[in-house]
């Protein structure tokens, strides 16, 4: 199955696929427990949204190596830009409640 996308799999870099699944993993992880315990995701939710942008940054980083390289990588710094942000204000308001 592999041979017939040669052209697809030469150009991702092994490492940035890896992250990209281990990241996903562990998103995905990260939502079924706090679906089993219950938790409150409302007093969470921007550090929830910051991982998305996580995640999302690292798989535009591995669309760009298949697809408009200057356009994903774009959307890549933007996502880890949106991110940051994200993060600071989770802290923030986390802080506050405090």
């Amino acid at each position: 199955m592999w041979k017939k996308f040669p052209w697809l799999f030469n150009k991702i870099d092994g490492l940035e696929l890896m992250t990209f699944i281990i990241s996903l993993l562990v998103f995905i992880t990260i939502l079924y427990f706090f679906k089993q315990k219950n938790i409150k995701t409302q007093e969470k939710r921007f550090f929830l949204y910051s991982y998305t942008g996580i995640v999302l940054a690292l798989f535009f980083t591995n669309v760009e190596e298949i697809l408009f390289p200057v356009l994903f990588n774009l959307f890549e710094h933007l996502f880890y830009l949106i991110a940051s942000l994200l993060f600071l204000i989770g802290i923030l308001t986390y802080k506050k409640d405090d």
